[in-house]
Parts: structure tokens; C-alpha cells; sequence
């Protein structure tokens, strides 16, 4: 794992500092790869390193995040015109999804038992314009959420108790909640450090399931959901039951900061890359933030 934790030290935003560290960090994943034909203004690094300038700065549009370069940061990178700008972010946006996963595999392996799961809609245009929206009309679908129907897709994410991220995936906005609760299950039985030892999932009722529940024991795993209690947990003290309970929180917190303050639903994109590269750079800037923090 990279040792991205080196940019807590100063608690200044060292744009040299924090290119340095991105660029070792992409050269010990081995993402940096020599490419024929013509040299690229923006190299891998430069990508990665924007792509945190506008986490940090709550950036919502390239066209702010290209102002914003070529006002302060414009002696530090090369920029090329706006349009091969966006190409360039767009396109490098698949070595930030390698790291993301690299990130989260390394998460997954040192994480807390106390694992919570949850899901958020991410719409892909307002209301208004449901109906003539058509750049996410082969992956978008119409669903009902708690603050009604929206457009778009949905993310769903585990954390463990210590808020630390181990998981994210995009899914149709109309898949049920418990969908990949298998490939869940699978990921983290085989991602354990230790294969004895059980992962608690804590979910909200909407993940009730008994079939769900048998399938977390044939991995090892115990599901605990908000009205039903599993029936290996009725050996624990209810207290405890009741607090694994209430801090399903923690993760609607998180996607809380993906949504205010990182801006991961965003309908400005114009094509599909450009919403799939807008949360790739959203997640990715969340990922690096949580590493310094």
C-alpha cells in the first residue's frame, strides 16, 4: 500500500508534496506504463492530482475546475485546451478506478469485523427531466426512494466500524437492496485475514431476508437487520444488538459527504463516460481523503 499518509504531516494543501507522493504511489501499483505514439500533456500523475484539487475544493464542473487550474495552479501543470482537457480527465479516469480498487482490496483485508451496508439513489438529472433525458438512458432507470422517485443509478457501499470504506458498486436504480448481498459475502470471505473468523453485516430492515441471512452463514458471515435479529446473534447480548443497530449512521454519513460536500450526484455530464468519470474521480477523491485524514 502507498504510503499516501506522508500528506497528513502538513496540514497546508503542498500541491508538490502531494504530486510527489501520487506519482510513486501510481509507479508502485504499477500503473505507470510505458505508452507508445505521442506523449500526452497530462500524464497519469497530472490526472491524479487535479482530480484531488477538485475534491478538495468542492469543485462541481470541469469548466470551474480548469478556471480554478489556470488561476492557481497554472506554473505547476501544462494544460491543454478545455476540450482535450476534459478527454484527458475522462480517459485517465480508468487508472483512477485500478487505484480505487487497490485501495479498498487493502481496506478489506485490515478491516473491523462490524461491517455496515447500505445504499443510496444517485439520479442522473432532476425531475423535470425525466422524461428527455436520454445521455444515461441505457442505465438509468426510474426507482422510489425515501425522498420520493427519481432517475439515475444506485451506489450501493459497506464500511466497517471504524468507518473505514471497503466496498462500492453501481447498480441499476431499480435493483432490490439485497442483490449483491452474494457477491458481498463472497468478496469479504475471501478477502479475510483470517477465514475463522466471522464478519457482522448491519443493515437496515429494507435488507430483511431469510434467505439472505442462511446465505451469510454458508460464507461465514452473520446479517443483522433492523427488525429481525439473527438467530446466531440471539446467543449475544441484546445491548449489543441495539448498538450495532443504531450506528447503521455512520454509513449514511458517508454518503452524505459524497453527495454535499464531493458533489457525486451531478447532472452536468454529457455523454456516459463523463458521468462514469465523474464518479470515479468522486469516489477516488473521497478514498485519498480518508488515507490523510
Amino acid at each position: 500500500m502507498p504510503n499516501i499518509t506522508q500528506l497528513n504531516k502538513d496540514n497546508n494543501f503542498d500541491i508538490v508534496n502531494l504530486y510527489c507522493i501520487i506519482d510513486d504511489a501510481i509507479k508502485e501499483l504499477g500503473f505507470d506504463k510505458t505508452r507508445t505514439g505521442r506523449r500526452p500533456v497530462l500524464s497519469l500523475s497530472d490526472i491524479a492530482t487535479i482530480s484531488l484539487i477538485k475534491s478538495r475544493y468542492g469543485i462541481k464542473s470541469w469548466k470551474q475546475l480548469y478556471l480554478l487550474l489556470q488561476d492557481m495552479f497554472g506554473h505547476y501543470f501544462q494544460l491543454p485546451a478545455y476540450q482535450n482537457f476534459i478527454l484527458s480527465m475522462n480517459k485517465g479516469s480508468y487508472v483512477l478506478l485500478l487505484v480505487i480498487n487497490s485501495i479498498l482490496s487493502y481496506n478489506r483485508n485490515h478491516s473491523h469485523p462490524v461491517k455496515f451496508v447500505d445504499s443510496t439513489p444517485v439520479p442522473v438529472c432532476s425531475k423535470l427531466h425525466i422524461s428527455s433525458h436520454k445521455v444515461m438512458s441505457d442505465y438509468a432507470t426510474i426507482s422510489k426512494s425515501t425522498t420520493g422517485w427519481y432517475y439515475g443509478l444506485k451506489l450501493h457501499s459497506v464500511i466497517d466500524y471504524e468507518n473505514t470504506p471497503l466496498y462500492f458498486t453501481f447498480t441499476l436504480a431499480n435493483i432490490d437492496d439485497r442483490v449483491p448481498l452474494e457477491s458481498i459475502f463472497r468478496l469479504f470471505s475471501s478477502s479475510s485475514t483470517n477465514s475463522s473468523l466471522s464478519s457482522i453485516f448491519v443493515a437496515d430492515k429494507g435488507y430483511q431476508s431469510r434467505e439472505k441471512e442462511e446465505l451469510a452463514k454458508e460464507y461465514n458471515h452473520i446479517l443483522l437487520t433492523g427488525k429481525r435479529k439473527s438467530k446466531k446473534l440471539r446467543t449475544l447480548a441484546s445491548q449489543l444488538d441495539i448498538h450495532l443497530l443504531h450506528q447503521r449512521a455512520r454509513i449514511e454519513a458517508i454518503f452524505s459527504l459524497l453527495k454535499e460536500r464531493l458533489n457525486l450526484v451531478n447532472t452536468l455530464p454529457r455523454s456516459v463516460l463523463g458521468y462514469l468519470s465523474h464518479y470515479i474521480h468522486t469516489i477516488f477523491g473521497y478514498l485519498i481523503g480518508k488515507c490523510v485524514s
